[in-house]
């Protein structure tokens, strides 16, 4: 494979270098142009602190340019500021350029003008089409003025065409893009042939919302250990499904994986912070070296000129989506408001911070007796990474929607290339995950054989781990040495602490009068004048909240409540909820309640992301 970066970044045909050193980095996802300006900065703050290394961001074309020759970069569309502010909080950015992005926009990100000029013929070499593709990343290109970016995606799951593939990386360059590397999205694609050009990025989710069927889906293979990279499942609303072969000549680099997903109309499954955790511990253990999760920092839709930017059967694709909410069930929603599972990945993101620069080096090992098939239930889910000489074991008793059992007294031998190491497990709870230590050295006098507690980071001599519920926390040494350590406890010339896992931050709201005013509908008259967040406690269909008539936030009822950033000014409410009726075919995941109410209404000032 061809060698990719320069400069502070490289790539080898295994992971990432940066200033030459193997890098494990943390990608996610926050949109620019669907957070208003103002909380860009606190709400990169909380990304950063959550273990994010780089920044990845459409470019949604329909958004800067809906109608033809009326191009614009200004407030939540300035992407020169945002990316300035990533770098000011030493954060990478991956750009993802299009022309075609999806992300549930209107017409995958292309303008209504575009398709009109182009009769249909976009997404390939046909002209009037990639002229105005050139004019448009020209327009990219003059108002990032030569800014820094870690990487450019070239489109969007576009597939069995390398030829166009080809043909916009090659604009791409030639309009003055000059990212460390290139991307694109492979999954269910064969683009070997690229490889010399742009490296290819997988993904996968806990559900599929975008599936057509209003019944529960299939066993998920990200839930195991399984060494696949493509995942043909992902956009097969729009894409042929298609089994590709993983390739060993590039590095497993991931740029959606789906710590939440998208509510449609349809179709509204409810994430945990158990599946957003054994996604990335899952995919973690079968080697990836770039972990990306889309959506990390939920957002809301623009509203345009000429119409809404949700994606939606009107416009010729398959999913209804919220017109405004884009919150995605992302570990910052929309709102900016901390979800669990923000608490459960900031546990994987600081061992990759701390622990990555080895881990990249290790390859996957798997066990003799792994699960069957996808139905297999029972089977302990374990893999191990490992460089021949220490490694870590990654444990997975988590399956979106199923309830795996416990498992007691399990006995797993690692084989390492001078000695096997012996891990005893008592009792391994239900909806577990965790990554456990093998022969990690601590200090040249100090070796851990193994311990029931998941590494967080290291600072000099000092280690920080993490309990993991049910688990003993027992520490067993390289001399013999064993205890359990319930806080800290000095080993040698090393301090071992122990941390209980983090909770989200009890909060506390202002309780707000609601009256209902008609039938399905409700008011809020008295709603503080400063900026801050709205929380609605409620159940039915499909809720919109108005201001004066006009649509503040949306939202498809899928069991969580409504939560909202509310601007400044705004001091009265209209909420009309559309009741849920018995007849109606939709896919939920918690518990199905007809009719329409509003059980709570609260205001909730800003509050700043908590240090762990």
């Amino acid at each position: 494979m061809k060698r990719h970066g320069g400069g502070d970044y490289q790539v080898t045909d295994r992971y990432l270098l940066k200033n030459g050193k193997p890098w494990l980095p943390v990608s996610g996802e926050l949109h620019y142009s669907r957070l208003r300006r103002e909380l860009w900065d606190a709400e990169l703050d909380k990304m950063k602190e959550g273990g994010i290394d780089i920044v990845s961001t459409y470019v949604f074309w329909i958004h800067h340019e809906e109608v033809e020759g009326e191009f614009t970069w200004e407030g939540n569309r300035n992407l020169g500021e945002f990316i300035d502010l990533c770098h000011e909080k030493g954060l990478e950015v991956a750009l993802r350029i299009g022309p075609w992005a999806h992300g549930e926009c209107r017409n995958g990100g292309h303008p209504d003008w575009l398709l009109k000029r182009c009769e249909g013929k976009v997404r390939c070499n046909a002209e009037p089409y990639m002229t105005y593709v050139k004019e448009y990343y020209e327009r990219i290109v003059e108002h990032l003025q030569g800014r820094r970016l870690l990487s450019v995606q070239i489109e969007n799951e576009l597939v069995f065409d390398n030829a166009h593939l080809e043909r916009l990386h090659n604009l791409a360059v030639e309009c003055g893009f000059r990212p460390s590397y290139f991307t694109a999205t492979a999954w269910g694609f064969e683009m070997q042939e690229l490889y010399d050009k742009m490296l290819p990025t997988f993904g996968g989710y806990p559900e599929q919302p975008w599936n057509q069927s209003t019944g529960k889906s299939l066993p998920n293979p990200h839930f195991f250990f399984t060494g696949e990279r493509s995942d043909s499942n992902i956009g097969n609303d729009l894409l042929p499904v298609k089994e590709v072969e993983n390739d060993e000549s590039v590095p497993y680099f991931t740029c959606e994986l789906g710590p939440g997903v998208q509510v449609c109309k349809h179709r509204r499954p409810w994430i945990t912070a158990a599946d957003a955790l054994s996604l990335a511990v899952d995919t973690l253990g079968d080697g990836c070296n770039l972990l990306g999760f889309y959506m990390y920092h939920g957002g809301d839709n623009p509203v345009g000129k000429l119409s809404t930017m949700q994606e939606s059967t009107e416009t010729g694709y398959p999913n209804d989506c919220p017109v405004l909410s884009y919150d995605f069930q992302a570990p910052i929603g929309g709102s900016g408001y901390l979800r669990e599972s923000y608490y459960r990945l900031q546990s994987v993101f600081r061992f990759c911070q701390s622990f990555g620069e080895k881990l990249a080096e290790m390859v996957p090992v798997y066990p003799d007796r792994r699960p069957t098939d996808l139905l297999d239930m029972e089977t302990l889910r374990c893999c191990v990474r490992s460089n021949g000489k220490e490694g870590f074991l990654f444990i997975n008793n988590h399956h979106h929607g199923e309830k795996l059992p416990e498992h007691r007294d399990e006995q797993i031998q690692v084989k390492f290339v001078d000695k096997t190491v012996k891990v005893t497990i008592p009792c391994l709870l239900t909806d577990t995950t965790c990554i456990l230590p093998l022969r990690m050295k601590l200090s040249e006098n100090v070796c851990l054989e193994y311990a029931l507690a998941q590494p967080l980071s290291v600072s000099g001599k000092g280690y920080w781990f993490e309990k993991k519920d049910g688990m003993e926390p027992l520490f067993c040494f390289e001399d013999g040495t064993e205890m359990v350590i319930q806080d800290t406890a000095v080993v040698g010339d090393v301090t071992i602490h122990v941390c209980e896992k983090p909770m989200p931050v009890k909060e506390v709201g202002e309780n707000l009068t609601v009256e209902k005013t008609a039938e399905n509908c409700w008011k809020v008259e008295q709603v503080p004048a400063q900026a801050g967040r709205i929380r609605l406690d409620y159940y039915g269909d499909t809720i919109e909240v108005y201001s004066k008539g006009v649509l503040v936030h949306d939202q498809y009822y899928y069991g969580e409540c409504m939560d909202f950033y509310k601007e400044e000014g705004i001091t009265e409410l209209e909420i009309h909820i559309k009741p849920l009726e018995p007849e109606q075919d939709i896919y939920f995941e918690c518990e199905r309640k007809n009719g329409a109410g509003v059980e709570r209404a609260e205001y909730i000032r800003g509050k700043e992301c908590t240090r762990r």
